[in-house]
């Protein structure tokens, strides 16, 4: 089999909906769907139960977070790809299986573009050509649309899950910069992602910045630990100068009123 696509989902049976409904109807059936549910307390349970399909396998029992159930999920995966797609996420549209399948060659990590959905727009964004610390200081591969070959998983162990918020992340850094692992980039979109989710929150931003600084500090290949902590300090301080200015202008506008 060549993909599993890792679900996990807690109390959030609308969104799950969603992102099943996504994955149930592509026109490939070459997968498998992993649900992981944190024993929810909402329909969810009851959904669950209503799922007929032989592609879907279904675990539902509490977990310590986000980062714990999708290291259930890889480990019982049995595609050679992995994909993260968590409730609230989607596949873009019927085909997108089907399309993708050929482009799973024998790189470790295949990037894809994505679409972020937001309550009244949507946009698209495309992962860069190029994956370099100066990238990674500030950013990151799309996780709802990366499919990460299982083998890698296992040999860095899945998500560290000290982190709350950037296991994800700190996973890709490990891959990219300590494992040296290949990539294949692909500019095309598959997935959809849920901007609802925890680490998209206002409230989780600054704790998120405080993870990315000590997942880079965990990097064991010291030069580009260096080049992360040298790019990751100046992409602050421009955040810091933008806001000041943005902050300015607008104490100016008020001031004139």
């Amino acid at each position: 089999m060549k993909i599993s696509i890792i679900t996990i989902t807690y109390n959030n049976v609308i969104g799950l909906k969603s992102t099943i409904e996504s994955i149930i109807t592509q026109s490939s059936s070459n997968f498998e769907c992993i649900i992981i549910d944190g024993a929810s307390t909402d329909e969810t349970p009851q959904y669950l139960e209503s799922l007929h399909d032989t592609r879907l396998r279904i675990i539902s029992e509490p977990d310590s977070g986000i980062y714990n159930a999708q290291n259930k999920g890889w480990k019982l995966a049995v595609g050679e790809y992995c994909l993260f797609l968590n409730a609230g996420d989607r596949l873009f549209h019927h085909h997108v299986i089907e399309q993708v399948e050929s482009l799973l060659t024998n790189q470790s990590i295949v990037c894809f573009d994505l679409a972020f959905e937001y309550d009244q727009y949507s946009i698209q964004k495309s992962i860069p050509n190029r994956i370099d610390e100066k990238y990674m200081s500030s950013s990151s591969l799309f996780h709802p649309s990366t499919f990460i070959f299982r083998e890698l998983l296992a040999a860095l162990n899945g998500y560290n899950e000290d982190f709350r918020i950037v296991a994800d992340y700190d996973f890709f850094l490990r891959a990219l910069f300590d494992y040296n692992a290949s990539v294949k980039i692909v500019h095309y979109i598959t997935s959809v992602f849920d901007t609802k989710g925890l680490s998209s929150s206002p409230e989780s931003r600054s704790k998120q910045q405080e993870e990315r600084l000590m997942s880079i500090h965990l990097i064991k290949n010291k030069k580009s630990k260096q080049k992360l902590l040298s790019e990751f300090k100046s992409s602050q301080s421009l955040f810091s100068i933008f806001k000041r200015k943005i902050i300015t202008s607008i104490q100016h506008r008020f001031n004139r009123i």
